[in-house]
Protein backbone atom coordinates (compact mmCIF):
# COMPACT_ATOMS: atom_id res chain seq x y z
CA UNK A 1 0.00 0.00 0.00
CA UNK A 2 1.72 3.13 -1.39
CA UNK A 3 1.80 6.18 1.36
CA UNK A 4 -0.74 8.46 -0.39
CA UNK A 5 -3.08 5.67 0.19
CA UNK A 6 -2.39 4.98 3.74
CA UNK A 7 -2.59 8.63 4.79
CA UNK A 8 -6.06 8.58 2.76
CA UNK A 9 -7.50 5.52 4.92
CA UNK A 10 -6.06 6.99 7.90
CA UNK A 11 -7.75 10.39 7.31
CA UNK A 12 -10.91 8.44 6.29
CA UNK A 13 -11.24 6.23 9.61
CA UNK A 14 -10.43 9.27 11.83
CA UNK A 15 -13.86 10.96 10.28
CA UNK A 16 -15.73 7.60 10.59
CA UNK A 17 -14.34 7.53 14.36
CA UNK A 18 -15.50 11.32 14.42
CA UNK A 19 -18.84 10.32 12.89
CA UNK A 20 -19.86 7.39 15.75
CA UNK A 21 -18.41 9.85 18.85
CA UNK A 22 -20.54 12.78 17.83
CA UNK A 23 -23.65 9.42 16.62
CA UNK A 24 -23.17 8.49 20.29
CA UNK A 25 -23.12 11.88 22.03
CA UNK A 26 -26.17 12.33 20.07
CA UNK A 27 -28.07 9.45 20.76
CA UNK A 28 -27.65 10.26 24.87
CA UNK A 29 -28.79 13.47 24.29
CA UNK A 30 -31.36 13.10 22.45
CA UNK A 31 -32.77 10.31 25.21
CA UNK A 32 -32.50 12.67 27.83
CA UNK A 33 -32.84 16.59 26.30
CA UNK A 34 -35.78 18.33 24.89
CA UNK A 35 -36.15 21.25 22.92
CA UNK A 36 -38.54 24.36 22.46
CA UNK A 37 -39.08 24.81 18.71
CA UNK A 38 -41.39 28.37 18.12
CA UNK A 39 -43.48 28.99 15.53
CA UNK A 40 -45.70 32.67 14.73
CA UNK A 41 -49.16 31.21 12.72
CA UNK A 42 -51.50 33.88 11.77
CA UNK A 43 -55.59 32.23 12.13
CA UNK A 44 -57.61 34.32 10.29
CA UNK A 45 -60.88 34.80 12.64
CA UNK A 46 -59.34 35.33 16.14
CA UNK A 47 -58.75 38.84 17.89
CA UNK A 48 -56.50 38.30 20.37
CA UNK A 49 -53.35 36.57 20.30
CA UNK A 50 -52.56 33.47 22.27
CA UNK A 51 -50.45 30.70 22.75
CA UNK A 52 -50.65 27.05 22.75
CA UNK A 53 -47.96 24.43 23.21
CA UNK A 54 -47.81 20.81 21.45
CA UNK A 55 -46.90 17.85 22.07
CA UNK A 56 -46.44 14.20 20.52
CA UNK A 57 -45.69 10.46 20.41
CA UNK A 58 -44.18 10.51 23.75
CA UNK A 59 -45.26 6.88 23.97
CA UNK A 60 -44.81 6.52 27.83
CA UNK A 61 -41.37 7.92 27.81
CA UNK A 62 -40.54 10.18 30.78
CA UNK A 63 -38.02 12.89 31.05
CA UNK A 64 -37.46 13.16 34.92
CA UNK A 65 -38.90 11.60 37.29
CA UNK A 66 -42.33 11.85 36.53
CA UNK A 67 -41.82 13.93 33.36
CA UNK A 68 -40.75 16.33 36.09
CA UNK A 69 -38.27 18.17 33.21
CA UNK A 70 -41.18 18.12 30.38
CA UNK A 71 -43.88 19.90 32.68
CA UNK A 72 -41.38 22.39 33.82
CA UNK A 73 -40.20 23.32 29.96
CA UNK A 74 -43.83 23.83 29.02
CA UNK A 75 -44.53 25.95 31.84
CA UNK A 76 -42.34 28.03 30.92
CA UNK A 77 -44.00 28.48 28.21
CA UNK A 78 -46.92 30.04 29.54
CA UNK A 79 -49.78 28.38 26.82
CA UNK A 80 -53.40 29.45 26.79
CA UNK A 81 -53.99 25.57 25.53
CA UNK A 82 -51.80 22.41 25.83
CA UNK A 83 -52.46 19.68 22.65
CA UNK A 84 -51.58 16.31 22.71
CA UNK A 85 -51.31 14.83 19.16
CA UNK A 86 -51.61 11.29 19.53
CA UNK A 87 -48.97 8.10 20.36
CA UNK A 88 -48.69 9.42 24.18
CA UNK A 89 -48.78 5.72 24.64
CA UNK A 90 -47.30 2.60 23.03
CA UNK A 91 -49.62 0.19 21.56
CA UNK A 92 -48.38 -2.15 24.46
CA UNK A 93 -49.24 0.19 27.19
CA UNK A 94 -50.65 -1.27 30.02
CA UNK A 95 -52.91 0.22 32.95
CA UNK A 96 -49.66 1.39 34.35
CA UNK A 97 -48.60 3.06 31.87
CA UNK A 98 -52.48 4.62 31.43
CA UNK A 99 -52.08 5.72 34.49
CA UNK A 100 -48.62 7.49 34.29
CA UNK A 101 -49.73 9.42 31.08
CA UNK A 102 -53.03 10.62 33.40
CA UNK A 103 -50.76 12.16 35.78
CA UNK A 104 -49.39 13.38 33.00
CA UNK A 105 -52.28 15.47 31.88
CA UNK A 106 -53.10 16.47 36.07
CA UNK A 107 -49.98 17.93 35.95
CA UNK A 108 -50.37 19.67 32.57
CA UNK A 109 -53.82 20.68 33.36
CA UNK A 110 -52.69 23.09 36.25
CA UNK A 111 -50.73 24.97 33.20
CA UNK A 112 -53.61 25.12 31.14
CA UNK A 113 -56.47 23.34 29.32
CA UNK A 114 -55.42 19.91 28.02
CA UNK A 115 -56.43 18.70 24.53
CA UNK A 116 -55.99 14.91 22.97
CA UNK A 117 -56.44 13.06 20.39
CA UNK A 118 -55.27 9.83 19.81
CA UNK A 119 -52.52 8.43 17.90
CA UNK A 120 -52.00 5.35 15.25
CA UNK A 121 -51.03 3.30 18.64
CA UNK A 122 -53.53 3.93 20.52
CA UNK A 123 -56.05 3.46 17.35
CA UNK A 124 -54.74 -0.02 17.81
CA UNK A 125 -55.81 -0.62 21.53
CA UNK A 126 -59.11 -2.96 22.01
CA UNK A 127 -62.25 -0.95 22.93
CA UNK A 128 -62.41 -1.54 26.76
CA UNK A 129 -58.68 -0.43 26.59
CA UNK A 130 -59.61 2.67 24.85
CA UNK A 131 -62.35 3.31 26.95
CA UNK A 132 -60.18 3.42 30.39
CA UNK A 133 -58.01 5.52 28.37
CA UNK A 134 -60.92 7.71 27.22
CA UNK A 135 -61.80 7.92 31.36
CA UNK A 136 -58.71 8.93 32.76
CA UNK A 137 -57.40 11.48 30.32
CA UNK A 138 -61.09 12.73 31.39
CA UNK A 139 -61.00 12.00 34.71
CA UNK A 140 -57.45 13.88 35.22
CA UNK A 141 -59.41 17.25 33.30
CA UNK A 142 -58.07 16.97 29.84
CA UNK A 143 -60.36 17.05 26.61
CA UNK A 144 -60.63 13.50 24.92
CA UNK A 145 -60.79 14.41 21.06
CA UNK A 146 -61.50 10.95 18.72
CA UNK A 147 -63.15 11.49 15.02
CA UNK A 148 -64.94 14.69 16.83
CA UNK A 149 -64.56 18.56 17.10
CA UNK A 150 -65.24 20.54 20.01
CA UNK A 151 -65.67 24.49 20.18
CA UNK A 152 -63.18 25.74 22.60
CA UNK A 153 -62.19 29.08 24.40
CA UNK A 154 -58.24 29.26 23.75
CA UNK A 155 -56.89 32.82 24.51
CA UNK A 156 -60.52 34.92 24.90
CA UNK A 157 -60.55 33.36 21.09
CA UNK A 158 -63.64 30.94 19.90
CA UNK A 159 -61.65 28.07 18.42
CA UNK A 160 -63.08 24.56 16.76
CA UNK A 161 -60.51 22.23 17.91
CA UNK A 162 -60.86 19.07 16.05
CA UNK A 163 -59.36 15.97 16.41
CA UNK A 164 -59.02 12.84 14.31
CA UNK A 165 -56.31 10.39 13.48
CA UNK A 166 -54.90 11.85 10.20
CA UNK A 167 -54.27 8.40 7.96
CA UNK A 168 -55.86 7.54 4.74
CA UNK A 169 -58.81 6.56 5.92
CA UNK A 170 -61.58 7.74 5.15
CA UNK A 171 -59.51 9.71 2.18
CA UNK A 172 -58.92 6.78 0.49
CA UNK A 173 -62.81 5.78 -0.63
CA UNK A 174 -63.56 9.64 -0.37
CA UNK A 175 -61.01 10.39 -3.15
CA UNK A 176 -61.53 7.36 -5.37
CA UNK A 177 -62.96 7.82 -8.77
CA UNK A 178 -66.16 6.08 -7.36
CA UNK A 179 -66.63 7.98 -4.28
CA UNK A 180 -70.03 9.70 -3.91
CA UNK A 181 -68.24 11.98 -2.29
CA UNK A 182 -69.56 11.19 1.35
CA UNK A 183 -67.33 10.09 3.95
CA UNK A 184 -67.24 6.46 5.02
CA UNK A 185 -68.45 5.67 8.60
CA UNK A 186 -70.87 7.63 10.87
CA UNK A 187 -67.83 8.30 12.75
CA UNK A 188 -66.83 11.48 9.79
CA UNK A 189 -70.32 12.35 9.75
CA UNK A 190 -68.77 15.59 11.85
CA UNK A 191 -67.18 16.32 8.85
CA UNK A 192 -70.01 18.44 6.99
CA UNK A 193 -69.90 20.61 10.04
CA UNK A 194 -66.72 21.54 8.81
CA UNK A 195 -67.20 22.69 5.38
CA UNK A 196 -68.27 26.32 5.82
CA UNK A 197 -67.31 26.74 9.40
CA UNK A 198 -67.38 30.19 10.74
CA UNK A 199 -64.50 29.88 13.90
CA UNK A 200 -61.14 29.10 13.32
CA UNK A 201 -60.39 26.08 12.59
CA UNK A 202 -57.62 24.32 13.98
CA UNK A 203 -57.03 19.94 13.37
CA UNK A 204 -55.01 17.88 15.70
CA UNK A 205 -54.12 15.26 13.23
CA UNK A 206 -51.62 12.79 14.54
CA UNK A 207 -50.41 11.61 11.17
CA UNK A 208 -49.86 13.78 8.10
CA UNK A 209 -51.31 11.36 5.70
CA UNK A 210 -54.12 13.31 5.16
CA UNK A 211 -52.18 16.41 4.37
CA UNK A 212 -49.57 14.98 2.18
CA UNK A 213 -51.37 12.00 0.37
CA UNK A 214 -54.85 13.96 -0.55
CA UNK A 215 -56.59 17.44 -0.39
CA UNK A 216 -59.19 17.81 1.82
CA UNK A 217 -58.24 21.41 2.46
CA UNK A 218 -60.07 22.04 -0.90
CA UNK A 219 -63.04 21.05 0.82
CA UNK A 220 -63.21 21.75 4.50
CA UNK A 221 -62.29 24.78 6.52
CA UNK A 222 -58.53 23.59 7.66
CA UNK A 223 -56.54 27.07 8.68
CA UNK A 224 -54.19 25.02 11.03
CA UNK A 225 -52.73 21.20 11.14
CA UNK A 226 -50.62 20.45 13.80
CA UNK A 227 -49.26 16.67 13.47
CA UNK A 228 -46.57 14.15 14.47
CA UNK A 229 -45.82 10.33 13.79
CA UNK A 230 -42.73 11.01 11.66
CA UNK A 231 -40.98 11.63 14.54
CA UNK A 232 -38.57 14.55 12.52
CA UNK A 233 -37.26 11.26 10.69
CA UNK A 234 -35.62 9.61 13.39
CA UNK A 235 -32.23 10.07 11.91
CA UNK A 236 -31.54 13.67 10.54
CA UNK A 237 -28.40 14.52 8.57
CA UNK A 238 -26.77 17.84 7.17
CA UNK A 239 -28.42 19.08 3.84
CA UNK A 240 -30.66 16.02 3.89
CA UNK A 241 -33.21 16.24 6.72
CA UNK A 242 -34.56 13.45 8.06
CA UNK A 243 -33.70 9.91 6.76
CA UNK A 244 -37.12 7.86 7.39
CA UNK A 245 -40.66 8.50 7.46
CA UNK A 246 -43.28 5.41 8.07
CA UNK A 247 -45.28 7.69 6.27
CA UNK A 248 -43.59 8.42 3.26
CA UNK A 249 -40.53 5.98 3.63
CA UNK A 250 -36.69 7.24 3.05
CA UNK A 251 -35.67 10.57 3.11
CA UNK A 252 -38.98 11.80 3.12
CA UNK A 253 -40.07 15.47 1.94
CA UNK A 254 -42.24 16.21 5.06
CA UNK A 255 -40.84 15.11 8.08
CA UNK A 256 -40.06 18.52 10.25
CA UNK A 257 -41.64 21.89 10.69
CA UNK A 258 -44.15 24.01 8.92
CA UNK A 259 -45.50 23.13 5.23
CA UNK A 260 -48.16 24.44 3.77
CA UNK A 261 -51.24 23.22 1.85
CA UNK A 262 -53.24 25.64 -0.07
CA UNK A 263 -54.39 28.16 2.25
CA UNK A 264 -54.01 25.68 4.92
CA UNK A 265 -50.27 25.37 7.07
CA UNK A 266 -49.27 22.25 8.74
CA UNK A 267 -47.19 22.19 11.79
CA UNK A 268 -45.54 18.54 11.47
CA UNK A 269 -43.37 17.90 15.02
CA UNK A 270 -40.43 15.88 15.65
CA UNK A 271 -42.06 14.24 18.84
CA UNK A 272 -41.09 13.36 21.82
CA UNK A 273 -39.43 9.51 20.99
CA UNK A 274 -37.51 7.20 19.00
CA UNK A 275 -38.78 3.90 17.38
CA UNK A 276 -38.50 1.12 19.87
CA UNK A 277 -34.78 0.91 20.63
CA UNK A 278 -33.71 3.19 17.71
CA UNK A 279 -32.25 6.01 19.07
CA UNK A 280 -32.84 9.78 17.65
CA UNK A 281 -29.76 11.03 16.13
CA UNK A 282 -29.03 15.15 15.45
CA UNK A 283 -32.61 15.39 16.29
CA UNK A 284 -33.60 16.55 19.56
CA UNK A 285 -36.86 15.62 20.88
CA UNK A 286 -39.19 18.76 20.92
CA UNK A 287 -42.14 20.77 21.96
CA UNK A 288 -43.81 22.89 19.44
CA UNK A 289 -44.61 26.51 20.73
CA UNK A 290 -47.21 28.07 18.44
CA UNK A 291 -47.92 31.71 18.68
CA UNK A 292 -51.43 32.24 17.30
CA UNK A 293 -51.80 35.69 15.95
CA UNK A 294 -54.91 37.55 14.11
CA UNK A 295 -54.70 38.58 10.53
CA UNK A 296 -53.79 42.20 10.18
Amino acid sequence: MSLRLKRIMTVLLIILGICLIAAAVSAVVCSVSVKATYYTEVLPGIETPCRVVAISDLHSKEYGEDNERLISLIAEQKPDAIFCVGDMLSRDADSEDIERFAALVRRLREIAPVYYTIGNHEDEFYTAKLTDLKAAVEDAGGVFLNNEYSDVEIGGNRIRLVGLLGGNSPWLSYYSDDSDHDLDGTEYAFFEDLRSCELPTVYLAHMPNMMIFFEPWEEFRMDLVISGHVHGGLWRLPFVGGVISPSEGLFPEYDHGRYRFGDTDMILSSGLYGYGMVPRLFNRPEICVIDLVPEE
